[in-house]
């Protein structure tokens, strides 16, 4: 019986400890409690973009963009077309990026304008092609998408994803 007795005073003296050093919740917050005093809901103060900035939450030094040159029309079975993508290294480091494009439904037919890696200094810009085609018996009014990705190779942090239309037009 003396084991139980010293465990009971030691949780009693603990909880005693622990409401002298911590206190009670503070109920001048927006938050609901339970009726034993615990927190249903704890209040979240957001941090701006700002702040998150300042805090060094969002990193501007590893940055990379990805653009298309917007929407193409093509016509299932015609002659490919070229698709242009620009990637940017918007950080303030050099920076090396692997090169990856996919799409569902389309022929990517010629990726030589597509290198499996590139460098850049900053702000410096490439711009890459991708000659894609439509495959015949692909219905007019379909929407596909032409996705070219970059991938920091240096630092795991940068990477960018950029989207072309590609609508089918009608024959």
């Amino acid at each position: 019986m003396p084991t139980f007795k010293r465990s009971l005073v030691l949780i009693v003296a603990s909880v005693l400890i622990g409401v002298l050093a911590f206190g009670r919740p503070d109920r001048s917050r927006d938050a609901e409690f339970s009726r034993d005093g615990l927190p249903l809901l704890t209040a979240v103060d957001e941090l701006s973009y700002t702040e998150m900035l300042a805090m060094g939450l969002i990193r501007t030094d590893w940055v990379v963009n990805v653009r298309d040159s917007g929407a193409v029309f093509l016509a299932a079975g015609a002659d490919p077309i070229t698709a242009y993508f620009t990637v940017e290294n918007g950080g303030e480091h050099a920076d090396n990026y692997a090169i990856s494009s996919w799409s569902d439904g389309l022929d990517l037919i010629d990726r030589s304008g597509l290198p499996a890696e590139i460098a850049l200094a900053p702000g410096e810009s490439r711009e890459l092609a991708i000659e894609v085609a439509v495959p015949a018996g692909t219905a007019g009014g379909v929407l596909k998408i032409l996705w070219v990705a970059a991938e920091s190779t240096i630092n795991g942090i940068a990477s960018g994803l950029g989207g072309a239309a590609v609508v089918v037009s009608s024959q």
